[in-house]
């Protein structure tokens, strides 16, 4: 993946981790996802606001996922790191800095299959989601993202979960995969048929359980 050129349209993910001020979870999510300061030509697609569900980690939490190509990516950013960034990106910026307490990102390019959130946008709403987050030994990446697309997916449909992100981060071993369902009723069919990576891999995974926001885009029909 690290020698594949960037094209304008190449497709492009932001994943962001965030943890979030006590208390201001529902201010947070929608604050998000429906503010675009720069340039309408570069607005990122929202394709996922998520909350972590209580008792699966650290709450409260959320991750943000953005759909866009490098085109747009690059000029978002010159706007804001640019000589004068615009007036009411300061403003969101000053009233959304008490949401949240940290956090990080990372940008990511889809593993072979992957589907778009346009792609996604038909069939029964998933708002359950089961996200991996993975660490593996360096030169793993992109084995993990093609064996993720070939044996995992498949076998999560069987227990009635669509497989809707699986992304490599560019400059690192990292991997974010996400899997979706309509209810939480067959989670335990879901661990019974997940297949083992592997052990050459060094997967160090951490599995977290999390909830859409229905404004996220992938859900909308």
């Amino acid at each position: 993946m690290n020698k594949k050129t960037m094209a304008d349209d190449e497709r492009v993910y932001c994943w962001e981790d965030m943890y979030i001020q006590a208390g201001r979870i529902t201010h947070y999510m929608p604050n998000q996802g429906n503010e675009w300061s720069f340039d309408p030509k570069f607005k990122y697609d929202c394709f996922g606001m998520f909350g972590h569900l209580r008792p699966f980690g650290m709450a409260p939490r959320g991750v943000n996922m953005w759909e866009m190509d490098w085109r747009r990516l690059c000029g978002a950013l010159t706007e804001q790191f640019g000589k004068a960034a615009p007036n009411h990106f300061e403003q969101w910026w000053t009233r959304s800095n008490v949401d949240r307490v940290g956090g990080y990102d990372r940008i990511m390019r889809p593993g072979p299959g992957m589907p778009t959130m346009r792609e996604l946008q038909h069939g029964m709403k998933r708002p359950c989601i089961v996200e991996q987050n993975i660490k593996l030994a360096d030169g793993a990446r992109d084995e993990y993202l093609e064996w993720f697309g070939r044996k995992v997916k498949p076998a999560a449909a069987r227990a009635g979960w669509q497989a809707i992100l699986w992304l490599g981060s560019l400059h690192s071993s990292f991997v974010v995969t996400m899997l979706a369902a309509p209810d939480w009723s067959r989670v335990l069919d879901l661990a019974d048929v997940m297949p083992q990576p592997d052990p050459g891999w060094q997967a160090d995974i951490q599995t977290v359980s999390m909830s859409a926001w229905a404004g996220s885009g992938y859900l909308q029909r």
